[in-house]
């Protein structure tokens, strides 16, 4: 059976091959630039090394020795966010975010979840705006904005807000479902769940209320003010004003 072997010790653990104690001195492991890392003949999986530039810290081969994989050791650092909360926070200095001018994206499941850009898109929500994130299109909520979009200055808030939209400009959604089967509708504008939830190709309708002009599908011109105002309408140039008027 190997014997353990003890440095500064008589007595070593049996589990290990090699123990050293001192309550005077560390272990110094070989220090060497990232260029002398990587000439290493045939690195062993496991071999540990300082590196002195670059990135300086403690590299260890995670691969094989044909073909080494140098990981660094992580460090814990408190000037790092941590995922269980930060009590290091310098309001003046302290960001979660970007320090050039390229968004910030953020994902679930490693799905699309949203965008801050500094130019053009902001989306915030699962699938939201995903499809076209150079368009200049803001949407906050499930999918809103989410299907293919050639056009852009299109507002959407809410679950499925103006969700189907591909070609349609200048819509402003507003609520659950609001204009979400809009397709290329252009210049809509829809405050309230479901409100032009059917209209795909009409456009300059306007509606406020909950399920108003719910129906509409193709016809332009309408306004509708009020809960479920010209809900069944199907004929362009209307104006209704009050629940379930017209």
């Amino acid at each position: 059976m190997t014997q353990s072997v003890g440095i500064g010790t008589q007595t070593p653990d049996q589990s290990a091959i090699l123990e050293v104690s001192s309550t005077q001195k560390g272990l110094l492991i070989p220090r060497m630039t990232e260029n002398l890392k990587n000439q290493i003949a045939n690195p062993a999986t496991g071999l540990l090394i300082w590196q002195t530039d670059g990135t300086p810290g403690f590299y260890y081969n995670s691969g094989t020795p044909q073909g080494p994989k140098w990981l660094m050791l992580s460090v814990v650092d408190e000037s790092n966010w941590s995922i269980n909360g930060n009590s290091n926070i310098d309001e003046n200095a302290s960001f979660l975010g970007t320090t050039n001018q390229r968004p910030l994206r953020f994902r679930i499941n490693n799905v699309w979840a949203g965008q801050l850009d500094s130019g053009k898109a902001t989306f915030l929500g699962y699938k939201a705006g995903m499809a076209a994130p150079d368009k200049t299109n803001s949407a906050f909520g499930l999918e809103a904005l989410s299907t293919a979009s050639e056009e852009g200055n299109n507002t959407a808030l809410g679950y499925f807000a103006l969700r189907e939209n591909r070609g349609g400009n200048n819509s402003t959604a507003v609520g659950a479902s609001a204009l979400q089967a809009n397709t290329v509708g252009t210049r809509n504008t829809a405050i309230g769940a479901y409100s032009l939830g059917a209209n795909t190709t009409g456009s300059n309708n306007v509606a406020f209320g909950d399920s108003a002009l719910a129906v509409n599908t193709t016809s332009a011109g309408n306004t509708a003010l009020g809960s479920a105002a010209l809900k069944h309408n199907t004929v362009s140039g209307n104006t209704a004003i009050g629940q379930s008027s017209l």
